[in-house]
């Protein structure tokens, strides 16, 4: 239920997470731009479900991805 109100968001989802399917979370980002939301999604090719604040499958850090990201939309100010 994607609204011009609903929030920005940072998606964080491993493709391999076998609770939640990668596809809700694309389909979450298509709707939220389809009404022009700001959405930034941050996918893992592994990593499953609830891996937390370090994915250990991967070098990539989706916590400094998700604070870069605030600091250009002004969402930390």
């Amino acid at each position: 239920h994607v609204t011009s109100s609903t929030p920005p968001a940072f998606i964080v989802h491993a493709n391999d997470d076998n609770v939640v399917p990668v596809q809700n979370t694309i389909l979450f980002v298509a709707a939220m731009q389809d009404k022009q939301v700001n959405v930034q999604p941050f996918f893992y090719a592994s990593g499953g479900h609830g891996f937390g604040l370090h994915n250990t499958s991967s070098s990539k850090d989706w916590m400094n991805a998700c604070l870069q990201w605030m600091g250009k939309e002004g969402i930390s100010k």
